[in-house]
């Protein structure tokens, strides 16, 4: 079954079934960073990350990504900067070769 990206980018989880590349994301906030990790499930590859400062979607409208760029897989973490979009509420969205994981940091 075909999900739209947008929709696909809110699914939270792993498939029962089929390759899975990476699970587990977790990520911290400091000093306008994001310290974003996850568990490789596969060791070729990459992790594209992307992030939303919004949650439209919850209204029935549309989330705008950035991406924060590109990552080994096996690597297991990244660190991007999120000074150009300084906000109290990040959504991430890590997308491997075989799925798609996300995480929501809220900034105290």
């Amino acid at each position: 079954m075909q999900i739209p990206q947008g929709n696909q980018r809110e699914l939270d989880g792993i498939a029962l079934f089929g390759p899975v590349s990476l699970a587990s994301p977790q990520a911290h906030h400091f000093q306008d960073k994001l310290d974003i990790t996850w568990i490789p499930l596969e060791q070729e590859g990459e992790v594209k990350i992307y992030l939303s400062t919004t949650n439209k979607i919850k209204e029935g409208g549309k989330d705008e990504y950035q991406p924060l760029g590109t990552f080994p897989l096996k690597d297991k973490h990244a660190v991007v900067s999120v000074k150009e979009w300084p906000s109290s509420f990040y959504k991430l969205v890590l997308e491997g070769p075989h799925n798609t994981v996300n995480r929501w940091v809220i900034v105290k």
